[in-house]
């Protein structure tokens, strides 16, 4: 295995490692959120005993299942694109538009992320603690850099694999 061929193995470790950590997220956060609406439903209908904490935390539930479900899109290739247009292009083209498309979505994922981390490190959300769970705020706001970092390690391997498929059939071989 030459040096390339390793670091494309490390990078599908990694995102691969990355994936699981977000799906598993994801199913924990899945549950949750219907359980913690069933849970403030039974007891505002039922018992007439509102629960205070329960819409703020189906707050942070969605926003957490929302960024999961967008870096695990990208990592799926799950974005959709225009096919009439896309499909009528030869295979450089489409390969030309598919890479650039990637290197958008890092450029954005790299810019969101940066901010992102400065925003939740700043001394006014650091500081702030939550109206009912008397929690730090910027706990709950740790998954927009993780989700934005997944998604530029997302592409960066989408686009390795555009390359290798580009170069191998440029080579004359089939494309992986």
């Amino acid at each position: 295995m030459n040096g390339r061929q390793r670091r494309r193995s490390i990078l599908a470790l990694v995102t691969g490692f990355i994936e699981t950590i977000l799906v598993w997220t994801g199913i924990i956060v899945g549950v949750a959120l219907p359980l913690n609406i069933l849970i403030s439903v039974l007891y505002k209908y039922v018992l007439h005993s509102p629960i205070a904490w329960s819409n703020e935390l189906s707050m942070y539930l969605f926003c957490w299942i929302t960024f999961i479900g967008a870096s695990l899109a990208v990592k799926r290739s799950d974005i959709r694109v225009v096919p009439y247009l896309f499909d009528r292009l030869r295979p450089t083209p489409q390969m030309i538009v598919s890479v650039f498309v990637q290197i958008s979505i890092f450029v954005f994922a790299a810019v969101m992320s940066y901010f992102s981390f400065i925003w939740i490190t700043s001394p006014s959300l650091m500081n702030t603690v939550t109206s009912l769970f008397f929690v730090k705020v910027w706990m709950f706001y740790t998954i927009i850099p993780f989700s934005m970092l997944s998604i530029a390690f997302f592409t960066v391997h989408r686009i390795a694999i555009y390359l290798q498929q580009w170069i191998s059939v440029k080579r004359g071989g089939q494309v992986c």
